[in-house]
């Protein structure tokens, strides 16, 4: 931006330079903020209306970096500061984990965590499930013995065909015969 003309700039230092292009700058805009809601008005009046946009956008531009620099450094801070007192607070938290830890171990106290207490009463479960289906396996076999046995129970044993195996004169002969015999003296007596 050439705000100063060559014959204003001739012969003069530096500091003399953005004096005077400070106080013409000052002098020629207006910063109008009516309602507190992030609205500005920016207005330089100057003879050439390209300069005076030119340097209305220049200024809103510093502006908008200076405050971008602002919520940046903010930011940062804040950010800084919460890490710091994260920091402290979790080195806080450690130290009160680690003197629990040390008063539990040292009075026998010392607590089984959450996880743990889950795997035990999981394993308990598992534990409980297998003893129960064995149980009724168990109970499903020994029903069938007892089926067996009733009807084993309801025949004659001397009628059993293993008591039938061989010849009339075997093993097992005398006692079927006699067997037979008792039978046959038992039956009146039971009508």
């Amino acid at each position: 931006l050439r705000i100063l003309s060559e014959p204003e700039r001739a012969n003069r230092k530096i500091d003399e330079l953005i004096d005077v292009t400070t106080n013409r700058v000052r002098t020629n805009l207006s910063v109008k903020y009516p309602d507190q809601d992030r609205i500005m008005y920016v207005v330089v009046r100057d003879g050439d209306p390209k300069l005076a946009a030119d340097i209305a956008n220049a200024h809103i531009a510093t502006y908008i970096e200076y405050s971008k620099g602002l919520l940046s450094t903010d930011t940062k801070q804040a950010s800084s500061a919460l890490t710091t007192e994260f920091d402290d607070a979790e080195t806080k938290l450690r130290a009160a984990e680690s003197a629990l830890y040390e008063y539990q171990k040292n009075n026998d106290l010392l607590a089984v965590t959450l996880e743990e207490q889950q795997s035990m009463v999981s394993s308990g479960i598992t534990t409980y499930t297998t003893k129960v289906n064995e149980a009724h396996g168990r109970r499903i076999e020994i029903a069938s013995l007892l089926e067996r046995m009733q009807k084993a129970s309801e025949e004659d044993v001397l009628q059993s065909p293993i008591l039938s195996i061989g010849n009339d004169k075997g093993p097992f002969y005398p006692p079927r015969t006699q067997s037979s015999g008792e039978r046959n003296t038992f039956i009146p007596l039971q009508n």
